[in-house]
């Protein structure tokens, strides 16, 4: 199955990174968001460096404290990978963004990428990010 990782990129006013996809006919979902940019593991290659990588290439932007959220296997044809999901803080300024893949790049609150069109894994990995960043309490 392919490999791909993604992350949850949080700036310093608590914003994520979402990047909506190109609106092309070949590939998957065009004109959707994403709020967990991030791209194919090449051969050899870790999952931190691969979106590490991922993130420059696409936005030109630096990260720190990057952490694991979930491995996600999705067998779906439309979805089909094991998808490696991280979140991360930004480590560049929001005016050095660049959007170099996919129609535009944009920073919006938590409440704000719940209202977007969001590719479904992207939406998975996005709620694993919740559900970690706001565990459920027990009484």
């Amino acid at each position: 199955m392919p490999l791909y990782a993604g992350a949850v990129v949080v700036s310093p006013q608590n914003s994520i990174l979402c990047q909506l996809r190109d609106n092309k006919p070949d590939i998957l979902f065009p004109g959707f968001w994403t709020c967990s940019p991030g791209g194919h593991i090449e051969l050899g290659e870790e999952p931190s460096a691969a979106i590490a990588r991922e993130l420059s290439e696409e936005f030109e932007i630096k990260i720190k404290n990057l952490k694991k959220i979930k491995v996600i296997h999705e067998y779906k044809k439309s979805t089909r990978g094991i998808y490696h999901a991280f979140f991360t803080e930004l480590d560049s300024p929001l005016d050095q963004l660049r959007c170099n893949e996919g129609q535009k790049a944009c920073f919006y609150s938590p409440e704000e990428v719940l209202k977007l069109r969001l590719h479904p894994v992207s939406l998975k990995i996005f709620q694993e990010y919740l559900a970690q960043k706001n565990p459920i309490k027990c009484f």
